[in-house]
């Protein structure tokens, strides 16, 4: 018996219905996706976070942060908020036991990677946008391991401290209005002792790096909407890929805003915020967002 073959209506029919399917799986399989990210990266700050107490019950509450060198009040290489000095991580990988540098590492940030010396040993890189193996960290003395940094995908609310005991951190955080027209500026909780920390389960420890780009030349104004896209001060071709995406539209090159930011709290916890419940808080290389 002669086969009958498929007419090309047909064929249309069921190139028609799995382009249909596929339309329709994408979505759902892309969100899928950006969870097992968000939920790794939650994991990633329990882990940072429980270092930080252990760290802070063995040395009577202090966080592990550094002063500046030289006299007066000589900035620290810390320049931006995401910046962590090499000694910091190392101690909070003894403390709780960690032997990879993976926790460090936004599972949505595509650009940062804990292997390449442009970010993980940030000063330690010739001016080259190719990636650079990682020098042996044990071969630099204790000085130079505090005073270099590292360009992390996390923020880190350790206060940042000048050589003559003044903080490098602004006394007061928040931009622009809320929703009524009020300004949202209010009091800045830096981190400096845990022990002396208020309110532990409301004030942020450490959370994701929510960036947006200022616009060239300013320092504390206008932005130019890009969440994804953040220039790392003069060295232009490290661009920051920093944020967990979503699909929602927004101004800015790649038209998306973020979908939010995982935050650990000074108690241990950890929570996903929404980007609409976050607020632009402070201007400090560019503007960082996270919830308070």
């Amino acid at each position: 018996m002669k086969k009958k073959a498929f007419t090309l209506i047909e064929l249309l029919v069921v190139i028609t219905i799995i382009a249909l399917l596929v339309s329709i799986l994408m979505p759902a399989l892309s969100k899928a996706k950006e969870q097992a990210k968000i939920t790794l990266c939650s994991n990633n700050l329990k882990q940072q976070s429980l270092a930080v107490n252990m760290y802070a019950n063995a040395n009577g509450g202090s966080v592990p942060f550094y002063k500046g060198t030289g006299n007066g009040t000589q900035d620290t290489e810390e320049r931006w908020m995401w910046d962590l000095p090499y000694e910091v991580t190392r101690v909070l990988k003894k403390y709780a036991g960690i032997k990879t540098n993976e926790i460090y590492t936004c599972p949505s940030n595509n650009e940062r990677i804990n292997e390449d010396r442009r970010w993980w040993q940030y000063n330690h890189y010739k001016d080259s946008p190719e990636a650079s193996p990682l020098l042996d960290e044990d071969t630099l003395s204790l000085s130079e391991r505090k005073r270099c940094i590292r360009i992390m995908p996390y923020v880190y609310m350790f206060n940042k401290i000048r050589p003559d005991g003044t903080s490098k951190l602004p006394a007061m955080i928040g931009i622009g209005n809320d929703a009524q027209g009020r300004p949202i500026a209010r009091n800045a909780v830096w981190v400096k002792n845990l022990d002396r920390v208020k309110m532990g389960g409301e004030v942020p420890l450490i959370v994701d790096a929510t960036i947006e780009q200022l616009s060239e030349g300013d320092s504390g104004g206008a932005t130019t909407g890009s969440f994804f896209e953040i220039d790392n001060g003069d060295m232009q071709h490290l661009k920051d890929g920093s944020c967990h995406k979503s699909r929602i539209r927004g101004a800015g090159r790649t038209g998306l805003k973020p979908s939010g930011a995982n935050h650990s709290y000074v108690d241990g916890h950890v929570s996903w915020i929404q980007f609409n419940e976050m607020e632009p808080q402070a201007d400090f290389g560019n503007r960082f967002w996270w919830k308070y």
